[in-house]
């Protein structure tokens, strides 16, 4: 499975599971097939659960005030890729953009902070869905 694929909320529902009789038994190869596979399942349950508060969100979009720029809904989740930093999680506050501890006055501030490059933050972050900002809220 692609891990950027999966960074960006289009995991593979896996059904698959390992079954470990003893950790003596299975080879180097084998721990690590064992390891991707556990991987991509936190990986799709972490995405499902996003995807669930994305919706949940979305649906009451009435009791979610908007950010500063008055677009996005606070609360929403966003995720963003780079060879930088791996992936990150920004969220929205109505004093700014938080990634952890971490504040931006904007997208693209956050953006060029997790990337290490200058860049639009409206294509960077992405909802778990894998729209971008710009694709989910239109600017």
């Amino acid at each position: 499975m692609d891990r950027a694929k999966a960074a960006l909320g289009r995991a593979h529902n896996s059904k698959s599971t390992a079954v470990i009789t003893s950790p003596e038994q299975l080879s180097m190869i084998d721990r690590i097939k064992v390891l991707e596979s556990r991987l991509d399942q936190a990986i799709e349950l972490i995405h499902s659960g996003l995807r669930e508060l994305s919706k949940d969100r979305r649906e009451n979009d009435n009791a979610y005030s908007s950010d500063r720029d008055g677009i996005i809904p606070v609360g929403t989740i966003f995720l963003g890729t780079s060879t930088k930093s791996g992936t990150l999680i920004l969220t929205v506050c109505e004093d700014g953009y938080y990634i952890g501890p971490n504040k931006f006055g904007s997208l693209s501030a956050a953006a060029q902070a997790a990337s290490g490059v200058r860049r639009s933050g409206w294509t960077f972050w992405k909802l778990a869905d894998g729209r971008t900002a710009k694709e989910a809220f239109g600017k």
